[in-house]
């Protein structure tokens, strides 16, 4: 309607003016518009008396004043996928400086989000202005314009060294060792003296003719070869993550060599959830008293009813945690879950 000279004006799209016919199975069917007694060109309102029309909640604020564009229509349909990813009346939604608050109230991804504020932006100015706009829109997000209404885009930190490489097909995370931190010393004394105590204990029971405490020393030995792990994947290892339209994998990385720790088939990913610094309360399982620990951030990936941490705050900062997070709902279209 929109393509006709003059142009089509519907006015009043809304769910009871819109019509779903022949549906089976996962077939929509064919849908159509229907109602079109407020319907108005544009070549007609010249010199003529333009009457309000429209149904209230799906109506943008430009029709109030008697007037109607291609961009009133919509408003309305963005008014109308909002009714229908809350169930709930446009009218009844909280509403910020005209704007429709619909995000607590629906499951979207971000880029889905941000379009929908687009469509349904009060300024006729910054909303977008035809339906091929609005499609290109939703099909490339980062296209949306750099103001108020635009996708939220949180860019890589400066100075970060995690490499992110991402396409249609595939996203790919590298996190670089965390190198010398103060925590490598505690290994390193750990190490000395569990070390120690295997020597000195395999070196007195020779020594004496004994046999050996063969348990303490395969506690001692594989105490020894974990410390040693933590310390050298600290210094040198590498957490990759990869997604693509099969499956995720996690691996430790490390000298050339990869070690899998987790994988999930692609279409089991569920959630994404980033938590942020909090306090847990703890109670001693022989005791009244209770105490807060304090847990650090960390970005979590549900696959059906299994997690795997990503990483947490002890291995990124936090803009690295929150770029991560929004690259991968970005990618894999699903929200961020903020919760502890």
């Amino acid at each position: 309607m929109h393509g006709r000279q003059p142009q089509v004006i519907h006015r009043d799209i809304k769910p009871s003016n819109i019509l779903l016919t022949n549906r089976s199975g996962n077939s929509i069917g064919q849908v159509y518009l229907v109602d079109f007694g407020s319907v108005q060109t544009l070549g007609a309102k010249q010199g003529g008396t333009i009457t309000v029309v429209g149904t209230y909640g799906y109506m943008p604020p430009e029709q109030f004043g008697g007037r109607a564009v291609p961009a009133s229509d919509l408003y309305s349909l963005g008014a109308t996928l909002i009714y229908l990813t809350t169930g709930l009346h446009p009218a009844d939604l909280p509403q910020k400086d005209f704007r429709i608050q619909f995000e607590q109230a629906a499951n979207l991804s971000p880029a889905f989000a941000s379009w929908l504020k687009w469509m349904t932006q009060p300024s006729l100015e910054r909303r977008l202005a035809s339906p091929q706009e609005a499609k290109q829109a939703l099909e490339k997000p980062q296209q949306a314009p750099k103001d108020n209404v635009s996708p939220i885009v949180v860019r890589k930190p400066n100075g970060s060294k995690v490499f992110l490489k991402k396409d249609a097909d595939s996203i790919e995370i590298i996190i670089p060792p965390r190198g010398f931190r103060p925590s490598v010393v505690g290994w390193a004394g750990l190490l000395y003296l569990f070390g120690s105590m295997l020597v000195q204990g395999t070196l007195y029971a020779f020594s004496y003719g004994m046999s050996p405490d063969w348990f303490g020393f395969f506690f001692c030995l594989c105490v020894v070869i974990f410390i040693i792990h933590k310390i050298i994947f600290t210094l040198f290892g590498q957490i990759r993550l990869r997604i693509d339209p099969q499956q995720m994998t996690i691996a430790y990385a490390m000298f050339g060599l990869e070690f899998k720790f987790g994988s999930a088939p692609q279409h089991n990913i569920c959630k994404l959830v980033h938590t942020n610094k909090f306090y847990r309360l703890t109670r001693g399982a022989k005791s009244t008293s209770s105490s807060y620990v304090q847990e650090v951030p960390k970005l979590v990936i549900w696959a059906g009813t299994k997690k795997y941490e990503l990483c947490s705050e002890k291995v990124l900062t936090t803009p690295e945690l929150d770029w991560l997070a929004y690259e991968l709902s970005d990618w894999l279209n699903l929200p961020i879950s903020r919760e502890v």
